[in-house]
């Protein structure tokens, strides 16, 4: 009784310090998302110590982890991304590049090795597609043309971030791997994409489709096929060897069309809510005193900085859209979840150093706040973009 009764005063803290941090920072015209994050740093191990069950906060995170990536993958579409315009293509590119470029050095410089490194660049080079659509919708001011650049390059991004994520338990081993190993990592990996298509593809649309057409309403049965989908295939992928979150983001890609969006609906008041313990979670394994060493973290959130905006201005330009390059750098400039993702599987596989996480930290919490400040001017004189997002999509069709 006591532990449970420990776990719910814990809970009560995190979502009474979430609400409060967040309306600090929507006062300030700053992402609620950044508020999370410090009252984690706050409440957690490093800070108050009013939140001290790493076992917990590990378990939270997880959980976060999982259908953060399922609702990423649900809301992308395989086939825009296949048939994305060459303005797309060279923009992303370029801010890819760019951007992991700059981590690539920030870690050469500090002393790390290649591979540490390479992980370092994947934290660097992936901005937030939860931070940066939402400061499009609530404060707009780019056209449209360039909004739908972004958030392709987005999707492209989050691809991108999943690849790394899923080869950080190679990474780990430090050695080249032999025939064998890496022969059984590519079975292993048919194996999942294989159950996958297989769930997605067959299995789970006629499970959506009888179930949507119920002719009374059920939401206890959708909200459950959704949680199983993501969660299954987040098992097996972690069995086989790979990150759990690599599963369900699969999971979530190869369901498409209405059936996506019927899942999406179902899980979305249980997602909001774990987005808020993702973020409250990751600020509290961020220790604030690395902050201080500032000739470490100083050098990386400046070429972190320099690395995306420059990129994505330049992108800009070359893509035909170098009027809007300085707002477009700007926007893609915050980091967020993909990188405290990175740095978390490579801290706790082994693959980088521990300290690649409060530097992940400080990384987001700089950038978010460099962007957020850069557009404060906007937001009295802007309003919401006009296309309409997916999210208002569903909304229409609901």
């Amino acid at each position: 009784m006591a532990a449970e009764g420990s776990i719910l005063v814990e809970l009560g803290i995190i979502a009474g310090s979430a609400l409060a941090l967040s309306l600090i920072t929507w006062m300030l015209h700053l992402p609620v998302a950044l508020g999370q994050l410090i009252a984690g740093m706050i409440i957690g191990p490093y800070g108050l110590k009013l939140v001290t069950n790493i076992s917990t906060i590990g378990a939270m995170a997880e959980i976060g982890i999982v259908l953060l990536l399922f609702v990423v993958g649900l809301e992308l579409d395989p086939f825009e991304l296949v048939a994305a315009r060459t303005e797309v293509v060279v923009f992303s590119f370029t801010e890819i590049t760019a951007s992991f470029l700059a981590g690539l050095l920030a870690g050469l410089l500090m002393g790390w090795n290649l591979r540490e490194s390479i992980l370092l660049a994947g934290v660097v080079c992936i901005s937030s597609t939860a931070l940066v659509i939402r400061s499009l919708r609530e404060r707009g001011g780019l056209t449209e043309a360039s909004s739908r650049v972004i958030m392709s390059a987005l999707i492209i991004e989050d691809v991108i971030a999943v690849l790394i994520l899923s080869i950080v338990p190679g990474l780990a081993a430090g050695t080249s791997p032999t025939l064998f190993e890496a022969a059984s990592w590519i079975i292993r990996g048919a194996l999942l994409v294989f159950a996958i298509l297989v769930c997605g593809l067959y299995l789970a649309p006629r499970i959506i489709d009888r179930i949507s057409q119920l002719e009374f309403d059920l939401d206890e049965a959708g909200f459950l096929l959704s949680i199983s989908l993501g969660f299954a295939m987040a098992v097996l992928s972690s069995v086989l060897g790979f990150p759990a979150a690599t599963g369900a983001f699969l999971m979530g890609l190869v369901i498409l069309g209405k059936r996506a969006r019927f899942v999406r609906r179902k899980i979305r008041p249980v997602h909001d809510l774990f987005l808020v313990i993702f973020f409250v979670s990751m600020g509290m394994l961020v220790d604030p005193s690395e902050f201080l060493n500032l000739s470490i973290t100083l050098p990386i959130i400046v070429l972190a900085l320099v690395g995306k905006y420059g990129g994505s201005y330049l992108g800009a330009t070359v893509s035909g859209l170098g009027k809007e390059g300085g707002a477009i750098g700007t926007e893609m400039t915050p980091r967020g979840e993909f990188s405290f993702i990175i740095a978390r599987e490579a801290s706790l596989t082994g693959a980088a150093r521990t300290s690649i996480y409060p530097i992940a930290g400080s990384v987001v919490l700089a950038t978010t706040l460099v962007s957020a400040l850069a557009q404060i001017p906007r937001i009295k004189n802007r309003k919401g973009i006009s296309w309409r997002t997916s999210t208002d999509h569903d909304a229409a069709s609901d």
